[in-house]
C-alpha cells in the first residue's frame, strides 16, 4: 500500500557507542511516551462527539477518496507539503476536523493528514481489518461463507445492523460482521432495517 512505512536497523559496532545510542534511544521513547500520555487525551477529546463547523456534520465520521490519486497534505492547504500520494479510489478514511474546505483525516493505518473535501465522497465503503474475511451469504456464522476478503480489500456497504453489515464485493453481495471493517461510521449504531443475527 502506498502508506506503508519501511524501516532499517543497522548494526552498530562497539559496546560503548552501542550504549550511548541505547540510552538516547530510550530517553526518545520515554519523551514519545510522555508526550503520548499529555497529547493524546487532547486529539481525542477533540475530535469525539462534535459538529464540524464548515459541514455542519457530526466529527469523527467516515468518507472516501472520490479520486485514483489524492494528496494526503501536512496542512490544510496547497501550500502545505505533501506528506502521502494516495492511490487507491474508495479508500475510506476518518475524518477528525475540518478548516475551510480541508478535512483532517486518519488512515487505517494510523497516518494523519489535510485532504480537500473535493476529493472525498460520503458514500459508504469498508475496508477488511484482517487477512482473510468471511463474506457470509446470510448475517449468520452459520451460514455459507460464499467469499473471503484479503486485509485492506475494499468493499461497498450497503447497510449495517448492530452486529452484521451487507455488503458488495465485486460481483458479490453478502454479509460480514461488523467488527472486522474499518470505515463503518462510528455514530450508526443500528442503520438497517433487517433483522440480523448475532
Amino acid at each position: 500500500m502506498a502508506c506503508e512505512r519501511l524501516f532499517r536497523i543497522y548494526g552498530v559496532f562497539g559496546s560503548e557507542i552501542a550504549q550511548r545510542i541505547g540510552k538516547l534511544l530510550l530517553a526518545v521513547a520515554m519523551g514519545a511516551f510522555l508526550y503520548g500520555m499529555t497529547a493524546a487525551p487532547a486529539i481525542s477529546a477533540d475530535s469525539q462527539n462534535k459538529i464540524g463547523p464548515y459541514s455542519g456534520e457530526a466529527l469523527p465520521r467516515f468518507a472516501a477518496l472520490k479520486a485514483d490519486r489524492v494528496y494526503l497534505r501536512r496542512g490544510p492547504g496547497r501550500n502545505y507539503a505533501i506528506a502521502w500520494e494516495l492511490r487507491r479510489r474508495r479508500m475510506p478514511v476518518l475524518i477528525l476536523g475540518e478548516h475551510g474546505h480541508w478535512r483532517k483525516v486518519r488512515l487505517q493505518d494510523g497516518e494523519r493528514g489535510w485532504i480537500h473535501r473535493a476529493m472525498l465522497t460520503p458514500r459508504s465503503y469498508a475496508a477488511a481489518r484482517e487477512q482473510g474475511v468471511n463474506i457470509y451469504e446470510q448475517p449468520s456464522r452459520e451460514s455459507k461463507a460464499i467469499a473471503r476478503a484479503e486485509r485492506m480489500a475494499i468493499l461497498r456497504v450497503r447497510t449495517c445492523g448492530q452486529f452484521w453489515c451487507e455488503v458488495d464485493a465485486l460481483n458479490l453481495r453478502g454479509w460480514v460482521r461488523r467488527e472486522v471493517l474499518w470505515g463503518v461510521d462510528p455514530h450508526q449504531d443500528a442503520v438497517s432495517s433487517v433483522a440480523v443475527a448475532n
